[in-house]
């Protein structure tokens, strides 16, 4: 029979600090301190803006992205352009064709139609030309409360 020995306290504790730094460290788990100006429709991490970004003004936002390897979520509304889902997830694309548009990558269309006014909020995935993608993401109508502050 072999024997298995117990790991030492020692051990464990520095594992455990080794883990914590590479955490600290690995990008999208930090919070961008002071990254967002209040009135943009920016947050660090998971936080809901105030005001959401709309068709008009989403691209003098993405003009102003904030740079950083923290996760940055952000808001949008406006009317759908596309809805599709393929059984695993749903692709919404918020904002006319010609100007700057956002895509949410979400799980359910939930019904949504080509159209409707909604608002998608998710971690920023900067995208070519004037696009965002918002994954993970949440769409809502602006009327519907949103569940847990999150959308």
């Amino acid at each position: 029979m072999r024997r298995v020995d117990r790991p030492t306290r020692v051990g464990c504790v520095a594992v455990g600090a080794v883990l914590s730094l590479v955490t600290l460290a690995a990008p999208g788990f930090g919070v961008a301190a002071g990254c967002c100006d209040p009135a943009s429709p920016y947050r660090a991490g998971e936080a809901m803006p105030d005001t959401p970004a709309t068709c008009e003004t989403l691209g003098g936002w993405l003009d102003r992205m904030p740079d950083t390897a923290s996760r940055v979520s952000m808001a949008v509304t406006g009317p759908l352009t596309m809805v599709k889902g393929d059984g695993t997830l749903a692709y919404l694309i918020i904002c006319p064709d010609g100007g700057a548009q956002a895509m949410c990558v979400t799980y359910e269309t939930l019904g949504m139609q080509p159209g409707e006014v909604v608002t998608i909020a998710g971690g920023v995935v900067p995208a070519e030309g004037a696009r965002v993608i918002l994954d993970p993401c949440l769409a809502y109508r602006p009327a519907q409360p949103q569940e847990n502050g999150t959308g």
